[in-house]
């Protein structure tokens, strides 16, 4: 930790480059001018921040309940860069019960925030809890290792939730990572 207080992921403080700040100027240009429809402008989005952020795959998901410590319940997931086996080996783990207590640091703070947060995986459950989750052997099985969560709330029951993936040997997504998509994300 750099500073005496534990800096989030999505921390205004987290630097950026130049490059960085094109990239994301540049992206969003492309999807402000894109003439794809709705569902196209976001699959562009999302696939643009994976690549600014090195992830390769995506989900964009619905959720009509989530609340923390409860199981959410999905309406519909968007999703790419994944095969049909891993995507099916995903969807077991986003039902697996213990989602919903690997789940519930993040949906409280959205909830108290009422505000979009974005958290590495590390920063939303410790890592020897998560290991022997559930939730986590599927993921493994799918080749899935660090995500990104971004949480957007649409009311009091239902939330928007984008995530975004590496392969299980790929290396943790850093801050500046974190807050380039939490950035995209939340704007």
């Amino acid at each position: 930790m750099p500073t005496a207080r534990k800096r989030l992921a999505a921390d205004p403080d987290a630097p950026l480059s130049e490059a960085d700040v094109r990239a994301i100027v540049t992206l969003l240009g492309a999807v402000i001018t894109s003439r794809r429809d709705f569902a196209g402008v976001k699959r562009q989005l999302v696939e643009g921040i994976c690549t600014l952020v090195k992830a390769d795959a995506w989900t964009w998901s619905l959720g009509c309940e989530a609340q923390p410590g409860q199981q959410p319940i999905y309406l519909g997931m968007a999703h790419g860069g994944f095969s049909q086996e891993r995507y099916s080996r995903l969807i077991l783990a986003a039902g697996h019960p213990d989602m919903s207590w690997t789940s519930v640091k993040i949906l409280s703070e959205m909830r108290e925030r009422d505000s979009h947060v974005t958290r590495t995986r590390q920063q939303v459950v410790e890592e020897a809890t998560f290991a022997t989750s559930g939730v986590n052997a599927y993921l493994c099985d799918a080749d899935i290792g660090p995500f990104i969560f971004s949480l957007r709330p649409i009311d009091e029951r239902s939330v928007s939730t984008i995530c975004l993936y590496r392969r299980r040997d790929d290396p943790p997504f850093t801050e500046r990572e974190c807050r380039i998509a939490h950035i995209l994300l939340s704007e």
